[in-house]
């Protein structure tokens, strides 16, 4: 059987690139990809670093270069904190666990909740078998200042929050436990206690309902009560809206158990005597914020009405 090349098959065709061609167009197309990649931005913007570059023999020199300062810059900018009581602590870690941990829980996430300066998601994967019991908040660039903490300022004062939330004798408004922060470049998040609650905001909407045997007045007297021993241990929350003020969604409430929550710390702060405790001055911006009382009586009437119509 006479052969034929394939040049003269396909007169058209092109021959195959080699092993090494391949290897280099991949190289390539990778090295395209981190340069324009805003967290790589330092790669082209230090001059050593785009001297190496630019002067590779190779694309796959110049990717393997590239790899390599990615991954020390991730080593030098990676933060792990647990959150103990009102303050956080420094964990070592190894770096690989903790970067394979952030891909994994962003390659499988799914959005339980989304605000101004932050998402929450899920770790679907975790659903498998069980509810899962962790949640993530990731945190999100700020379109408008309102001088919010660092990560790593929420955490603390979450984990704040939650301490003095337990010395209350009723417990009927809790707080969702921090367990810890991470920071690596510009991936900010904190794992925290998944609650099984909704909003009272998305209750309102109808997106979530009000269980039997939830007493109103209560809850609200109990939210009132939660904000004086709070403020009596100097701390404020600052955005207290339907949307940071959660409410059970078991069935029935069981009294012992908490009626709702509130989450959200990322304007709270401390205030000290004689401080201004709704004031914030940020690299000489100033920011007001809302009374944490101030949602509370039409909290109260909003949810009465609710309750009344779907009854």
């Amino acid at each position: 059987m006479e052969s034929f090349g394939i040049s003269e098959v396909f007169p058209n065709s092109k021959p195959a690139h080699s092993e090494r061609e391949l290897t280099e167009l991949m190289a390539e197309e990778k090295l395209e990809q981190l340069l324009a990649n805003p967290d790589n931005a330092f790669l082209t913007q230090v001059p050593m670093n785009a001297e190496v570059i630019e002067n590779a023999r190779t694309f796959r020199e110049a990717l393997t270069f590239a790899e390599k300062r990615i991954r020390e810059r991730l080593e030098q900018t990676l933060n792990v904190r647990k959150v103990v009581g009102g303050h956080s602590e420094h964990i070592h870690v190894n770096p690989d666990s903790v970067f394979n941990t952030l891909e994994h829980i962003q390659k499988n996430a799914q959005e339980i909740g989304i605000g101004a300066d932050g998402r929450v998601v899920i770790d679907t994967t975790d659903m498998v078998n069980i509810n899962p019991e962790i949640c993530y908040k990731f945190a999100l660039l700020e379109k408008v200042k309102r001088g919010r903490n660092s990560v790593a300022e929420e955490a603390e004062l979450q984990g704040a929050f939650y301490e003095v939330a337990q010395t209350i004798a009723s417990k009927d408004i809790g707080v969702p436990m921090p367990y810890y922060e991470i920071e690596v470049q510009t991936t900010q998040m904190i794992a925290m206690e998944r609650l099984h609650a909704k909003s009272a905001d998305d209750i309102i909407r109808g997106l979530g309902t009000l269980p039997a045997g939830f007493d109103i007045d209560r809850f609200c007297n109990s939210l009132r009560l939660f904000i004086d021993v709070m403020h009596a241990h100097d701390l404020y929350h600052r955005d207290l809206h339907f949307g940071n003020i959660m409410i059970s969604q078991y069935p029935e409430w069981v009294d012992g158990e908490p009626m709702g929550y509130v989450i959200d710390f990322g304007l709270s702060g401390y205030a000290h005597k004689n401080m201004e405790p709704y004031k914030k001055e940020v690299a000489g911006d100033t920011f007001t914020y809302d009374d944490d009382y101030g949602r509370i009586e039409t909290l109260r009437k909003t949810l009465k009405v609710v309750k009344t119509r779907r009854s």
